[in-house]
């Protein structure tokens, strides 16, 4: 079955999925930030327990506390490290742990225009 991207502007946590792609970029920032946030006020984790090194990650049931099912924190470098090639290494680790180990069929992230 052919991959289908579609791109939408809305808040992250209101967006039902399977999966939401996160990075944790040596720290939380941006829309990954919110959804920590959400995700500790909750008691659901830890801050340690959402923070992945680079180059691994970490999924955590959600428990309907956001809308997505379940987040993939994936470890990058520093966001001033955190090349295109590398973005690109991000993105297709997730997908391929996505596809290979889960069979989630609907994800979603958060980016910049």
């Amino acid at each position: 079955m052919p991959t289908k991207f579609t791109i939408q502007q809305n808040d992250i946590t209101s967006v039902p999925s399977d999966l939401l792609l996160l990075k944790h970029a040596k720290g939380f920032h941006g829309g990954d930030l919110l959804v920590a946030n959400e995700l500790m006020v909750a008691g659901i984790c830890s801050e340690k327990e959402i923070s992945p090194q680079p180059d691994n990650f970490v999924i955590v049931e959600t428990n309907q506390v956001i809308a997505p099912a379940r987040v993939l924190f994936v470890g990058t470098p520093h966001l001033r490290d955190f090349s295109y090639a590398q973005i690109y290494h991000f993105a297709a680790r997730a997908i391929e742990n996505q596809a290979s180990n889960h069979g989630w069929t609907l994800m979603n992230t958060d980016g910049r225009g």
